[in-house]
This record gives structure tokens, sequence and C-alpha cells, in this order.
């Protein structure tokens, strides 16, 4: 699950059914990491664009999992 200040809309019910958990993580060393990212950014040598490889609702979430799973993705964004 990602960073967004943005409200998440699901259905608890759902979750539970289907036993699904979620694991947020932060991997990187706040502020700094952030900075150093921005400026990476500007100078072009990363574009966030090309690590994303493509996007899947939360209904089409075991799906992009196996997508995942299988080597040819490099990052899916799950849309709730």
């Amino acid at each position: 699950m990602g960073l967004s200040e943005r409200p998440a809309e699901f259905t608890p019910l759902r979750i539970a059914r289907e036993g699904i958990t979620f694991i947020p993580s932060i991997i990187y060393h706040h502020p700094t990491d952030f900075k150093r990212t921005i400026r990476l950014i500007q100078r072009k040598v990363v574009t966030p664009s090309n690590i994303i490889s493509s996007f899947a609702p939360l209904n089409e979430l075991q799906t992009a999992l196996e997508k995942a799973a299988g080597g040819d993705e490099s990052k899916i964004v799950v849309t709730v």
C-alpha cells in the first residue's frame, strides 16, 4: 500500500472474507532520500514513468500479483 493523503475506499467485509492483508512499508530515509530522488528526477537521471509498468484496480489484485510474480513487470500500481 503506497503513501497517500487521499482517502481510500474499500469494503472491509471483502478484505475479511478473502483474507486480504495490507502490509505498509517505508524503505527509505525520509526526508533525505526524498530530496535526493527529486534531484535525480530533475536531472533526468531517473524517469518515474519508466519504473511503473502497469496499473491494476484492487478487484484485479490477484491477476496483478501473478503478473508481478512472472517477472515481466517492474512495478504495478494497485488503485483503490
